[in-house]
């Protein structure tokens, strides 16, 4: 999408303003928007790892139960995913 026009009246600018004339300006402390930029940095990894963690343990239940591979001994059911043997 192209020639969007947002009014600055709307636009969330805490540290930063855009004049009418279309300048950009940096008004707040540049250590407080680093800072700021690294804490939702990190806030996104560590939500990444916690949805990680919870789609691990999925899929480590779902292959406790899963049958899959059949069985070489000549057996109709087939072999839990987790009791498979690689030779």
């Amino acid at each position: 999408m192209t020639k969007i026009r947002i009014p600055r009246e709307q636009m969330m600018m805490k540290y930063t303003k855009v004049d009418r004339n279309g300048d950009f300006s940096i008004e707040g402390d540049t250590r407080v928007l680093y800072s700021v930029m690294m804490n939702i940095r990190t806030q996104i990894v560590g939500g990444a790892g916690g949805s990680l963690a919870k789609a691990l343990t999925i899929a480590l239940r779902y292959s406790c139960i899963r049958r899959q591979f059949k069985n070489t001994s000549g057996s109709n059911q087939e072999t839990k995913l987790m009791d498979y043997q690689t030779q």
